[in-house]
């Protein structure tokens, strides 16, 4: 099982497995395809794919969505330094 099964309950492999799949080998008719499954990322609501680039190209490929929590924190305090400066 792969790694992201961890919290479910496998339907996908086994479902593979149902049909012929063969653990470790690729995927495809040559069964030379590619062995490790591609890894999900969790991206911030409602941002498209190129802004979400833009941010993980920003921050040396991070997590997008890590990325815009800290550019979030860092605007927010941005906002207060300024509305303290002119109380």
């Amino acid at each position: 099982m792969g790694e992201w099964e961890r919290h479910t309950r496998g339907i996908g492999s086994r479902i593979m497995l149902s049909m012929g799949y063969v653990p470790g080998t690729g995927l495809g008719a040559a069964s030379d395809g590619r062995l490790r499954p591609v890894e999900a990322r969790a991206t911030p609501p409602g941002k498209s794919l190129d802004h979400c680039m833009a941010l993980s190209e920003k921050m040396a490929s991070q997590d997008p969505l890590k990325v815009e929590q800290k550019l979030k924190r860092l605007q927010k305090k941005e906002e207060e330094r300024n509305k303290r400066a002119y109380e």
